[in-house]
């Protein structure tokens, strides 16, 4: 005879099999709404990036970051003479205090006093290049941004003693590039106008120096390329180029110039001054990259000698100069003219104060 079953061991069986089904159950319905959910938001983001890119590409450097640089060619023919003016505007600092009795009463510096300075170089400029068209053409200029256009808050005490911050001093200086340049648009009659932007060490939003993405985390890089977009849009006879790298290489007459900030040649005193430590890297550089004539700032000490020019600053003496026993220098840019024929012809100061 069959064995006979036990009902109760069935029952209990079949309550366990259900526990066991409603806790799988469970299990796939809360993995299923996990997986919902990150479809969802996988949505979202894709359309996020998506918008993003779309904005970022209408500024046009998305796809490509790098810098197209177009040589400055003649545009007369070659028995015809002509030239390029070159205005270097370098280590603003617009929101940097200088008072009088921190100085010995031989500078003072605030937001007001940088814009009536900066007004006085785009004046300079126009000013000093027609002085120099009596005796040639000068249908070209070459205005060059060499750096620390923005001063920021890197360290402490500039936190402190700052006029605003970084995000007020590049709206600042946003207005008064943008009000310079088109000055120069209106009244210079250049037939074509090069702006070239290169960033400087103290518009970095690092607590220390990058060197791969250096360009990418300064604050003047975005200044700049806001700069561009809305100038190229309205003046076809202006191009602008934002350097990427610390270097930015730019052929003038079938010769070259190397525009750069200057932070990366080391200068730690000495009687002979700067100028051994700056012809030291020249010759370095000069080994990958041979060029003609190097142009660049950030000691806030104008010097030149054949193979470079050193730019003064807008701020002027500070404090900092006098507790490192830099010499006395009034607030003062360089004008240079480049001949097609001749090279380097003139230079000037353009005094600021």
């Amino acid at each position: 005879m069959p064995a006979k079953k036990d009902e109760r061991l069935e029952r209990f069986q079949g309550q366990i099999d259900a526990t066991k089904q409603y806790t799988v159950d469970q299990a796939i319905q809360k993995l299923r709404r996990q997986l919902d959910s990150e479809k969802a938001q996988h949505k979202v983001t894709v359309q996020d990036l998506t918008t993003a890119l779309t904005k970022l590409d209408a500024i046009g450097f998305v796809e490509d970051r790098g810098v197209t640089v177009d040589p400055i060619e003649p545009l007369l023919p070659s028995g015809e003479g002509e030239a390029t003016a070159v205005g270097v505007l370098s280590d603003v600092h617009p929101f940097t205090r200088i008072r009088p009795e921190t100085v010995n009463g031989k500078n003072e510096f605030n937001p007001d006093i940088c814009r009536a300075r900066l007004k006085k170089f785009f004046q300079g400029l126009l000013s000093l290049t027609n002085i120099e068209r009596s005796g040639q053409k000068v249908n070209r200029l070459l205005l060059f941004l060499g750096g620390d256009i923005t001063g920021n808050m890197i360290h402490d005490e500039l936190k402190e003693t700052n006029y605003g911050t970084p995000q007020e001093e590049v709206l600042f200086m946003l207005d008064q590039l943008e009000t310079g340049i088109e000055f120069l648009l209106e009244h210079g009659g250049f037939d074509e106008i090069r702006v070239v932007g290169s960033h400087g060490n103290h518009d970095r939003d690092t607590k220390k120096k990058q060197f791969e993405n250096q360009a990418e985390h300064a604050l003047t890089w975005t200044l700049y390329h806001v700069l561009k977009r809305d100038l190229e849009r309205r003046h076809k006879n202006l191009k602008m180029d934002v350097a990427v790298g610390y270097h930015h290489i730019l052929p003038i007459y079938g010769r070259k110039v190397r525009l750069h900030h200057g932070d990366s040649v080391r200068y730690s005193g000495g009687v002979g001054g700067p100028t051994i430590a700056i012809n030291k890297a020249i010759s370095v550089w000069n080994q990958t990259d041979p060029v003609d004539l190097d142009i660049f700032g950030h000691m806030h000490w104008s010097m030149s000698d054949q193979r470079f020019f050193c730019n003064g600053s807008v701020c002027g003496y500070s404090t900092y100069a006098l507790a490192n026993k830099f010499p006395f220098e009034v607030p003062r840019q360089w004008f240079l003219l480049l001949d097609k024929k001749r090279w380097l012809t003139s230079q000037r100061y353009i005094y600021l104060d």
